[in-house]
């Protein structure tokens, strides 16, 4: 066959925001093979077109970052942060879920065949991160800390105030919290530790099965997206702030 056989597909979003809280789950193994932390998010955008009498369409989408990267996000992907992201497009096989009316917990749908009921599937696109590049919190966010957790000084972005002084120190201290087994949360993440038949403990330097080799696989990207619900879209479109950093995928 003339030309390339290799294909490759990469999709730059900008300025999205986080739509909830992420979810973070630790390393583990299955089935005696090494699988990386990784951490799942919703995010969404507005698109400006002319749908919806000319204020645009809301998109969502579930995005997953691996390794080292996955900690870097717990920490810092609170809800509502704004970013942009390089990402690598996954396509696979998932279960088809019905969301009741009332609210309840979505179920998956069957069919009844001759051989008995089947899962109803469907093809399903999920979103890597490769490089991120960071933008502004959301003002509630802010504002909580502030008011609420006491958590932030009230002056931590006046450049030369004891407050942003404390703040960079109170930066420095979140960014060196490492997972340690037992969390219920990891930064702004909530954790979920992942169970199931040959589910086990990470093995440090072990060489057999490499976390790349997980990212790269269907299966594993379906397992890491298919529990997280689009949430109701933000009624106004975020705005562009300056980019304070940008972090590849380790």
């Amino acid at each position: 066959m003339a030309g390339s056989n290799r294909s490759m597909i990469i999709v730059t979003a900008v300025n999205l925001r986080t739509a909830d809280t992420a979810t973070y789950y630790p390393a583990h193994s299955k089935n005696g093979n090494n699988v990386s932390q990784r951490i799942v998010l919703r995010a969404v955008g507005n698109i400006a077109n002319k749908s919806n009498d000319g204020k645009g369409e809301t998109i969502g989408m579930n995005i997953t970052a691996w390794n080292k990267l996955a900690d870097v996000l717990a920490r810092s992907m609170s809800e509502g942060k704004e970013f942009s992201a390089t990402l690598k497009m996954h396509t696979y096989k998932g279960r088809v879920y019905f969301k009741p009316a009332d609210g309840s917990k979505a179920v998956p749908v069957n069919m009844q065949t001759a051989a008995g009921l089947v899962a109803v599937e469907t093809e399903k696109t999920s979103f890597e991160i490769e490089k991120i590049l960071f933008g502004a919190e959301a003002e509630k966010v802010i504002s909580r800390e502030i008011l609420e957790e006491k958590t932030r000084p009230a002056d931590w972005n006046v450049a030369g105030s004891p407050g942003h002084t404390a703040w960079l120190e109170i930066l420095k201290a979140r960014n060196a919290v490492q997972y340690t087994k037992g969390m219920k949360k990891f930064g702004y993440a909530r954790v979920v530790e992942v169970e199931g038949p040959g589910i086990g403990a990470y093995v440090e330097n072990k060489q057999s099965a490499p976390a790349t080799a997980v990212v790269g696989t269907a299966a594993a990207v379906a397992a890491a997206v298919a529990a997280v619900p689009p949430p109701a879209p933000p009624a106004e479109a975020p705005a562009p702030a300056p980019s304070t950093a940008v972090i590849s995928g380790m």
